[in-house]
């Protein structure tokens, strides 16, 4: 099996180091890091994009920039139909993904997402409020990272 950086060389690796620190940084930049013309920079990066080295360039959001987000199990009630729970739910705009759960006491698993604790609240206790619901957990995701 071949390792994350088995073939390349020490240059790949420093450009590869470079753009994990910032994914946004210049061939310009990197060139002057590296004391190299921004030709050869730039055929280096886009054979790493080829080659797979580099899948995507990301970002970390920062806490100021999320909405409140949390995940929440439910438990129906023995006559709710899971199918017709999940459908239900997803009509609600705040709730960004519904799952079944198997091999569990919970039937369904949301990623519901407002744009405050307060909205997040109300979606939360408007489903409790639904007949078919018998139970309701909620865990606020408190940090995430993601790929756009």
């Amino acid at each position: 099996m071949r390792g994350p950086r088995e073939g390349l060389d020490q240059l790949d690796g420093r450009i590869l180091d470079l753009l994990s620190k910032d994914g946004r940084a210049s061939i310009t930049s990197i060139a002057k890091a590296l004391r190299l013309s921004r030709p050869v920079v730039s055929r280096r990066i886009k054979r790493l994009e080829d080659e797979d080295y580099i899948l995507k360039y990301t970002i970390v959001l920062g806490r100021q920039s999320q909405a409140a987000e949390a995940y929440v199990e439910v438990t129906l009630t023995k006559q709710a139909s899971v199918d017709d729970f999940l459908a239900k739910v997803m009509k609600l705009s705040r709730v960004r993904e519904a799952a079944q759960i198997a091999g569990r006491d919970v039937d369904a698993m949301l990623r519901v997402r407002a744009q405050s604790n307060d909205e997040l609240s109300d979606v939360v206790n408007e489903l409790r409020e639904w007949p078919e619901v018998k139970s309701t957990v909620t865990m606020p995701a408190s940090h995430r990272q993601r790929h756009v």
